[in-house]
């Protein structure tokens, strides 16, 4: 499976003339990609686009509660039109980026929670926009290099997805946000907002109604998104996320093969689940435990990313993996990642409060508040205590998290850790803000797959109809009897074994993560301490050295260390 490619040029003031229609055309010959469109104000240039009356769709674009993509002929035949970026995301959802001329200009839209991504960069007398940061530069956009306070600031809030990256010059079209080029200059519009589908009058009215969407919605994203003759594996660890993809795609009869990825100590250890998962659906499991010799920590995995966004442990996935695809065949690589962030596993108080303001339309704060504090393991006196501090300061906006550790303080100075959807409206419960919080949490999961990875890898869970139909859920409908999920874990009870469907607990490579630093931890004292982040001032070399002192990993410090070890790889990449 080839992941689509693009590059485009939109006019500013200025129209395209022959010399600059001749130079993008060589461009994308050299590139490899088809001339799509060409005309004095937008030049396109893809490995594939479907053309409709006033716009060009590059990638999957299926009509809104249907499964099966859209086509030139298709869109024909219905006399479907796709002409404004308002009409594709109130109508349409898929894994795109669609281009059109509105009466201001050209414009570019990027698809609610795509996949696909869309770079951009200013120059003079146009804007750039590319699939890749490859294909960027290959066709006239800015030289990359990382930029140090970006990258720092980054590191602070690493899922908060602002338009920003870590190359100077580089930008990035969020989902369901256009760009408009026109005489004016650059305009950027979202047009799609969490907040259409988070409002009170929207909101489901009981469990099972909320069950029956959910399944609706992600049997279609995860059925629609791989195509039908293309055989994939799917990362099955026996958690609900997982096993949910992997009951959908064999209720669809797609072909794939599970792989799961142990390590050597049981809080690590789900092949059981994965096996109960395995043996309930039919379908084949392969076992592989993860080596830690497979790791090599100064190998960036998001190489050729803006971000350094790649999580080296997982190198040992994707090697055995990759593996297996040789072995069945398969082009693609699909995991339930996103899942908690789409199903809303919220780890405060914010849906009691929910609950509490809801009493009237079915909430149920005692029971919300047990199932907190069962999942907590704290009192549920305590619980119901903060539930109504929280509920007497009425706060209801959600504080983006930020992390300090191991930072420059200097390099987190001036950090804005804002954007449009923490915006919540007046009256918005904090449970739900705090819903939608997670949802840009999981657009990171979209933006991080590198699109020139073969075989690729693919996460349905995240994804516009999902999104729609979680923000439906009340914040409180999510827990009960101590477990989260609660309408998706209903939704495939039928689909899925009782004891994965009522797991409380959920595996972990933390143990597999600190023996990686203490292995590496001889490497990584030079490695770190005299790297790229310490000479630009990105870390804070006292902490880090202090950090990295010999002996076991105590706390939770070592997760940052391999972070930080991330980036240092990832800028050393850049040159």
């Amino acid at each position: 499976m080839i992941r689509p490619a693009f590059a485009a040029w939109l006019a500013k003031p200025k129209p395209f003339g022959a010399g600059e229609q001749a130079l993008f055309s060589k461009a994308a010959s050299g590139a490899g990609l088809g001339l799509c469109h060409i005309d004095d104000r937008m030049m396109i240039a893809a490995s594939h686009a479907i053309p409709t009356p006033g716009s060009w769709i590059v990638g999957s674009l299926f009509r809104r509660g249907e499964a099966t993509p859209l086509t030139e002929a298709t869109l024909r035949a219905s006399s479907g039109t796709v002409s404004a970026a308002s009409e594709l995301t109130r109508d349409h959802w898929g894994d795109y980026v669609a281009f059109g001329t509105s009466r201001d200009g050209p414009y570019a839209l990027r698809a609610p929670f795509g996949s696909l991504s869309c770079y951009w960069h200013e120059t003079p007398d146009y804007v750039v926009l590319a699939s890749s940061v490859r294909l960027l530069g290959a066709f006239g956009g800015t030289t990359p290099a990382v930029d140090w306070h970006a990258l720092g600031q980054f590191l602070a809030a690493t899922d908060l997805r602002n338009g920003r990256t870590c190359l100077h010059g580089v930008e990035e079209l969020g989902g369901g946000e256009a760009i408009q080029v026109s005489d004016r200059g650059i305009h950027l519009e979202r047009y799609w907002s969490p907040w259409s589908w988070a409002d009170r009058a929207q909101a489901f009215h009981t469990r099972d109604v909320a069950a029956d969407a959910l399944a609706g919605a992600i049997d279609a994203a995860v059925v629609s998104r791989p195509p039908v003759d293309v055989p994939a594996i799917l990362l099955l660890s026996g958690g609900l996320d997982s096993s949910v993809v992997a009951a959908a795609l064999a209720s669809s009869g797609r072909r794939f093969t599970c792989l799961t990825m142990a390590v050597a100590d049981a809080q690590g250890d789900e092949r059981d689940h994965a096996r109960t998962v395995a043996r309930h659906l039919d379908v084949p499991l392969f076992e592989v435990v993860r080596d830690p010799r497979q790791v090599d920590l100064t190998r960036p995995l998001a190489r050729g990313l803006p971000r350094p966004t790649g999580a080296q442990f997982r190198q040992a996935t994707f090697a055995a993996a990759d593996d297996l695809a040789r072995e069945t065949g398969s082009a693609l690589v699909i995991d339930g990642g996103g899942g908690d962030n789409m199903f809303c596993s919220l780890q405060s108080v914010a849906p009691v409060v929910d609950a509490l303001l809801a009493t009237a339309r079915g909430g149920r704060p005692l029971a919300t508040a047990a199932s907190i504090a069962r999942m907590a393991q704290v009192s549920l006196a305590a619980v119901l205590a903060r539930a109504g501090a929280r509920l007497m300061t009425r706060r209801a906006a959600y504080r983006w998290p930020v992390d300090h550790s191991l930072l420059d303080p200097r390099v987190v100075d001036g950090l804005d850790p804002s954007h449009p959807w923490l915006e919540a409206p007046r009256g918005t419960p904090p449970g739900k803000a705090a819903q939608v919080g997670l949802l840009l949490a999981a657009m990171a999961v979209a933006d991080d797959l590198d699109p020139d990875r073969q075989p690729a890898l693919l996460s349905p869970l995240v994804s516009q109809p999902i999104a729609e139909a979680a923000l439906r859920v009340p914040s409180w409908m999510w827990f009960e009897e101590g477990r989260n999920r609660v309408p998706v874990r209903q939704a495939y009870a039928a689909r899925l074994p009782a004891s994965v469907v009522g797991r409380r607990s959920k595996g972990t490579p933390t143990g597999f993560l600190a023996r990686l630093v203490e292995r590496e931890a001889d490497m990584l004292r030079p490695f770190l301490l005299d790297g790229c982040l310490a000479v630009h001032g990105v870390i804070d070399r006292a902490t880090v050295e202090a950090a990295l002192a010999p002996g076991p990993a105590r706390d939770l410090r070592f997760a940052r260390l391999l972070q930080l070890a991330d980036a240092e790889a990832w800028a050393r990449s850049w040159g």
